[in-house]
């Protein structure tokens, strides 16, 4: 993607920005990319790449708002609807980022990465049917692409078809062999199906590959069969292992197939690795407190929930799934108070999100009377005050927020943002 620099005074900021952008000093990427748009505030590409700084700093409500400006300048900005959706499909709102994702491959439609994240956005919102047909759109765009093969692969592994997926991981590798990844799905595979000795040897492959690899030497009592002393003996030497972030992808997937199997220990063991690898893997936490409220530990499952909450304010599946508890379980209030404090949160978040913020404020100060000690309204609540320039009411409620919950990490980074403000 090439954009056209700005003239005189905006071109020097734009020069100096992208200095610092691919040094990796985004906050002063940032400014300067503000800079530029007060002297130019129609350059869409400028929004695109002030965006992309926000992002990375994970700052993603401004990301958002940057390109949302973008698309309203060159709606047809191929690039800033790929980069929403992404965005989108990264905090959970998967319907959102198919709707942007399928504005871009309408407008580009031999876009193979396109293609494929679509295909990702469809994967994440349970439509597999939708999510299999991108995937292999993709393929057709590039035959040889072997990202697309390994989410075909993953989605077979999900749905528990196997030769499908055995089929799609196997043609992947053709394309990359030194994946030990790959391998070390297809060893799982073969394991489930009970062939112990090509999952012994697919195993020791992805060994070789990556000897040290810490999710690698987890699993390999479990598929080579050694005897408890040699398990060990290589539990001691795992704080020497490397951790290959990618491999919480294999431990949220056999989480998965265990829940779906009813074996709920190695489901919560295998998704418990999976956030042990990506702190930020919001997915597995899910699950795992579908698994917890399934089982009855419906504390377990709303501490998992409010992890989500505090690493990403607006995931709604984990709103949702808070709401449902507390209108069933919850200990503060009446039942009847508790019901309509969801109710009304639920209003709030709606209104927060099609930019009625005035709404919004309305529909939280009553989810908050209704349910005075809720971490997430009066964190809720704090956003939407922000949202409507009330910035010392949203500082109160930030406040009140690590006060009920000192570990809140929203809360933290939203009074850094109030402080340097005020």
């Amino acid at each position: 993607m090439s954009f056209k620099t700005p003239l005189g005074k905006a071109g020097g900021y734009y020069r100096q920005a992208f200095a610092y952008y691919y040094k990796g000093r985004y906050d002063k990427a940032g400014a300067l990319f503000k800079k530029v748009l007060e002297l130019k505030p129609f350059y869409a590409d400028v929004r695109y790449y002030l965006a992309n700084a926000y992002c990375q700093e994970g700052r993603l409500k401004e990301a958002i708002s940057e390109l949302k400006e973008a698309l309203s300048q060159n709606p047809i900005y191929v690039d800033a609807l790929k980069f929403l959706g992404d965005i989108y499909t990264l905090s959970g709102r998967y319907k959102e980022a198919v709707e942007e994702l399928s504005k871009a491959a309408n407008l580009r439609p031999d876009f193979a990465d396109l293609r494929h994240n679509l295909g990702r956005a469809y994967y994440f919102w349970g439509k597999m049917e939708k999510a299999e047909e991108e995937y292999k759109k993709a393929l057709e765009a590039n035959p040889d692409y072997a990202e697309a093969y390994l989410s075909l692969g993953c989605l077979f592994f999900q749905k528990e078809e196997f030769e499908e997926a055995k089929e799609n991981l196997r043609k992947s590798l053709k394309l990359d062999t030194e994946d030990s990844l790959k391998y070390a799905l297809l060893s799982h595979l073969y394991n489930l199906e009970g062939d112990k000795s090509e999952a012994e040897n697919l195993f020791k492959r992805a060994l070789l590959l990556s000897p040290n690899n810490y999710s690698l030497r987890k699993w390999e009592n479990k598929i080579k069969g050694h005897s408890p002393f040699f398990a060990l003996l290589r539990r001691l030497f795992l704080f020497k292992a490397s951790r290959d972030l990618r491999f919480a992808q294999i431990h949220s997937l056999l989480g998965v197939i265990y829940a779906k199997r009813k074996q709920n220990q190695e489901a919560i063991l295998e998704l418990k690795e999976a956030v042990n690898l990506d702190s930020h893997d919001l997915q597995s936490r899910l699950y795992l407190s579908a698994i917890y409220e399934e089982k009855g530990e419906t504390e377990e499952a709303v501490k998992l929930l409010k992890e989500i909450l505090s690493l990403n304010p607006d995931y709604p599946q984990a709103h949702y799934r808070l709401g449902i508890i507390y209108s069933k379980k919850g200990s503060r209030g009446t039942k009847a108070q508790r019901h309509k404090g969801t109710k009304h949160y639920r209003l709030g978040i709606i209104y927060s999100k099609k930019d009625r913020s005035e709404e919004a404020v309305f529909e939280l100060e009553a989810a908050v009377k209704l349910d005075p000690e809720n971490v997430d309204y009066h964190f809720s609540l704090g956003v939407a005050y922000s949202q409507v320039g009330k910035t010392e009411e949203a500082g109160n409620e930030w406040r009140r927020t690590l006060e009920l919950n000192p570990e809140h990490k929203g809360a933290e980074e939203k009074m850094k943002y109030y402080q340097w403000h005020k």
